[in-house]
């Protein structure tokens, strides 16, 4: 049997490759770190973010730490201060306000699109997503609340795919993401005597029964008691 002869070239494109996918897997972990911590507010808004103490934090290096600082600045969470640095980007209520206007605007005709044309398959799904999302909500736990936000960013996708448009999904799916840190600081006010379950509850029970304004007014009122909620307990406190 012919013996294989080692190239020197392929191992170093071997080599080079394996790198890549380990610098991006670091840079992948420090950014999910990085983003959980600013959406939960260990790292609070307006904070500065120091590279040595956060390399130490994260136990990475200065370049994956400023790769994954790259990604969170795109997406809003970090603002840069020209040559100053970077620091966790400032609650901001007009932003908020901006966020559930166009939530409202294309989530409730989606929900009134689901409910004319979604499957049995896709009641199905809901009924499924609903039940997870239900263990997580009787009330919310703060320190469960990653599990509650996938199963509640679920939920919401799926009420607004029973007629699927990719478009719409996708520009939901931006302003979830955006509003992530904000259904945080909803869920810590100390006061909350709101009842997320049974919002959900209406809203879901709406959409089985085929009763599609109500569906709609539910997932309005929804949206819009989040954002009530957090003017009225932090807009004094906001940029």
């Amino acid at each position: 049997m012919a013996k294989r002869t080692f190239n020197l070239a392929e191992l170093d494109n071997n080599s080079q490759f394996n790198n890549k996918q380990e610098s991006k897997t670091l840079i992948e972990h420090a950014y999910s770190l990085m983003r959980q911590d600013i959406i939960s507010g260990a790292l609070k808004p307006g904070e500065k973010l120091r590279v040595a103490h956060l390399q130490k934090k994260y136990e990475i290096s200065a370049s994956t730490l400023r790769e994954a600082i790259s990604r969170l600045v795109s997406e809003y969470l970090v603002s840069a201060e020209g040559q100053r640095g970077y620091k966790v980007s400032d609650i901001n209520i007009d932003e908020l306000k901006d966020i559930t206007d166009l939530r409202v605007l294309i989530e409730v005709k989606a929900v009134r699109e689901s409910v004319r044309h979604g499957s049995d398959e896709w009641k199905q799904q809901l009924t499924e997503v609903f039940n997870q999302l239900s263990q997580f909500e009787q009330p919310i736990n703060p320190d469960k609340s990653q599990q509650w936000e996938y199963y509640n960013s679920q939920f919401h996708q799926l009420l607004s795919n029973g007629k699927p448009s990719p478009w719409t999904l996708r520009t939901l799916k931006l302003l979830s993401q955006h509003s992530e840190r904000y259904r945080h600081l909803a869920i810590k006010i100390s006061k909350n005597k709101r009842d997320v379950h049974a919002e959900h509850t209406t809203i879901y029970e709406a959409v089985m029964a085929g009763n599609e304004l109500r569906a709609a007014l539910a997932t309005e009122d929804h949206i819009r008691t989040t954002t009530e909620q957090i003017i009225n307990n932090y807009g004094s406190k906001s940029n």
